[in-house]
C-alpha cells in the first residue's frame, strides 16, 4: 500500500527507528527474546531450526522402525495428591486458601509496589506456574489445594445439605467458561498493568462469580466445567497421566470441543506473547497502522500518542484470533491425516487425539518461555511470605533471604529453551504415535497417518524457536 503524501516514504522509516531507539537491528546480533542482555546466537537461526526439525524427523523414524509388541503396557501408578491420607489432603487443602486469602489481603492492605507486596508474586509465579509444573509432578494437584473449591464445597454441605441445586447447568454451555475465562487471564496477564489491589479485587470478583455458580449449579458440576484454575491444572496433570497410562486408556475420553480449544490456547499464549515483545511484530504493526491512519505530524513521539491506543487494541485481537489460527491449521492435518488413512474416528475424536498429543508442546513452550521467572521472581517469595504486606516486617526470618535474583548466561537461557522446546515436540510426536499405533494396524496406514502430524509439528517448532530468537522491541 502506497504511503499518503503527510507521512513520506522517507520519514516512515525513520519513524519507525525511532520507536524502537532502544532496540538492535534484526542482524544476527540480536537481543533475543527474554534475555534482557545483547545477545549473538552461536550458530544462524535457519541451523537451530534445521537441527530441530532433524531432531523430530529421527524421532519419527525411530518411532516407526520399531514395531509394536502388541502388548498393551504395563499401567503405572502416579503420585496423585488425591491418594494421599485425608489429614494431608485437608492440610494442603487449607494452606491453599490460607495463602490464596493472604494474597488477597496484601493486595488490598499492602504496598502498591509489585516487587514488594506478596500477592503478585505469589499469584502470577508461585500459583499459575509453580503448581502448572507441580501439577505435572505429582498428578492433578490443584483438585485438592484449590482454595474456592474447598471453601466453597465446605459451605455448601453446611448450608445446602442434601437439598439439589436449584438449577440444572446447561449442556450446550460445557467448558466454554473455562475457555474465555483463560482467555481473559491472559489478556490480563499481556496487556494489564494490574497493581496489587487491582489484582486482589480480580481474585474478590472470581470468588463471587464461583460462589454464584457453586449456589445455582453446584460444587461437583461447576468446578469441573467453569473454574478456569483447575481446568489450567488438570491440563499439566494428564502429563502425568500420559506418562502411567498406554494409549487407548489415555486417549479413550474424547475431549469436548471446548477443552480442545483450551489446550490450544494454552499453548498460542506462550507463542503470541514471545512474538508481540519481537522486533518483526512491531515494526509490521506499527507500519500497517501508519499506512491505514497517516498522521499530520511528523513527530513520533505525538504519532506514539496518537496511535499507541489502537495499536495494543490490535494486539489484543490478534490475541483473541491467535487459538483459532492453530485451530484451523490442527483441523486441517487431522483432516489431511483422515484422508489419506480413514481410522473410523469421527472429526472429533481425531480433533480430540490431536489436541491430547500437544500436551507435551504445552509443557515444553511453557517451560521455554516462564523458567526463568521462577528464578529471577520467584525466589522473591521467601522474603515476601516474611512480609507480605511490604511493612518491613520480618515475621518468619526470611525477610533477609533472595533479594537478589537468579541470573543465567543469555547462551545458558537459550540452549535451555531451545531443549524445553525440541523435547516437548518429540513427547508429541511420541504420543501421536502411541495413539495412530493403537488405531492403525498396517505399517503404510501408520505411516501415512503421521505424516501430517510430523510437518504440523516441524511448522511449530520452527515458528517457537524463531520467536523466541527474534530481537525484542522495548
Amino acid at each position: 500500500m502506497k504511503l499518503q503524501k503527510s507521512f513520506s516514504c522517507s520519514v516512515q522509516p525513520f519513524f519507525v527507528a525511532v520507536m524502537f531507539t532502544s532496540l538492535v537491528s534484526t542482524s544476527p546480533s540480536a537481543l533475543a527474546h527474554s534475555f534482557g542482555q545483547r545477545f549473538t546466537l552461536p550458530l544462524p537461526f535457519w541451523m537451530y531450526a534445521s537441527a530441530a526439525s532433524a531432531a523430530l524427523l529421527i524421532s519419527f523414524i525411530a518411532l516407526f522402525a520399531f514395531k509394536p509388541s502388541g502388548k498393551a503396557p504395563q499401567e503405572k501408578t502416579f503420585n496423585n495428591l488425591k491418594r494421599s491420607p485425608s489429614v494431608f489432603n485437608a492440610a494442603a487443602s487449607a494452606l491453599g486458601f490460607v495463602l490464596m486469602g493472604l494474597a488477597v489481603f496484601s493486595g488490598l492492605r499492602g504496598v502498591q509496589a509489585p516487587e514488594n507486596n506478596f500477592s503478585m508474586t505469589y499469584f502470577w509465579i508461585v500459583y499459575l506456574i509453580g503448581f502448572f509444573y507441580l501439577s505435572v509432578l505429582v498428578g492433578p494437584l490443584h483438585g485438592t489445594t484449590n482454595p474456592w473449591y474447598w471453601a466453597l464445597t465446605h459451605l455448601e454441605k453446611i448450608l445446602r445439605k442434601n437439598r439439589q441445586p436449584p438449577l440444572h447447568y446447561p449442556q450446550w454451555l460445557n467448558a466454554w467458561p473455562v475457555f474465555f475465562l483463560y482467555m481473559g487471564l491472559i489478556t490480563l496477564e499481556l496487556f494489564g498493568h494490574a497493581s496489587p489491589e487491582w489484582l486482589a479485587w480480580c481474585l474478590v470478583a472470581y470468588t463471587a462469580w464461583c460462589s454464584i455458580g457453586v449456589v445455582l449449579f453446584g460444587s461437583s458440576v461447576w468446578f469441573a466445567n467453569a473454574d478456569v484454575f483447575q481446568a489450567m491444572f488438570n491440563v499439566a496433570g494428564k502429563l502425568s497421566v500420559a506418562a502411567s497410562q498406554s494409549a487407548e486408556r489415555f486417549f479413550q475420553r474424547t475431549l469436548k470441543p471446548a477443552s480442545v480449544l483450551l489446550i490450544i490456547a494454552m499453548l498460542a499464549s506462550t507463542s503470541f506473547d514471545a512474538l508481540r515483545e519481537s522486533l518483526p511484530w512491531g515494526t509490521f504493526l506499527w507500519t500497517s497502522l501508519l499506512n491505514l491512519f497517516p498522521q499530520p505530524t511528523n513527530n513520533p513521539f505525538a504519532i506514539i500518542t496518537a496511535l499507541g491506543g489502537t495499536y495494543v487494541r490490535v494486539e489484543q485481537i490478534a490475541w483473541w484470533l491467535m487459538p483459532a489460527a492453530y485451530w484451523l491449521a490442527m483441523a486441517l492435518t487431522v483432516k489431511t491425516s483422515m484422508a489419506v488413512a480413514p481410522n473410523g474416528l469421527r472429526f472429533q475424536e481425531n480433533m480430540s487425539h490431536a489436541a491430547l498429543a500437544l500436551l507435551p508442546l504445552v509443557l515444553g513452550y511453557h517451560l521455554a518461555h516462564y523458567f526463568t521467572l521462577l528464578l529471577t521472581q520467584g525466589v522473591n517469595i521467601v522474603h515476601l511470605v516474611s512480609d507480605p504486606l511490604g511493612h518491613g516486617w520480618n515475621l518468619l526470618g526470611t525477610a533477609n533471604l533472595f533479594r537478589a535474583p537468579v541470573l543465567l548466561e543469555a547462551e545458558t537461557i537459550w540452549n535451555i529453551q531451545i531443549a524445553f522446546i525440541i523435547a516437548g515436540h518429540i513427547g508429541g510426536v511420541v504420543l501421536s504415535h502411541r495413539q495412530a499405533s493403537s488405531l492403525h494396524s498396517e505399517r503404510l496406514n501408520l505411516l501415512k497417518s503421521q505424516l501430517p502430524s510430523l510437518l504440523w509439528m516441524v511448522g511449530l517448532t520452527s515458528f517457537g524457536l524463531w520467536t523466541l530468537s527474534q530481537p525484542v522491541k522495548s
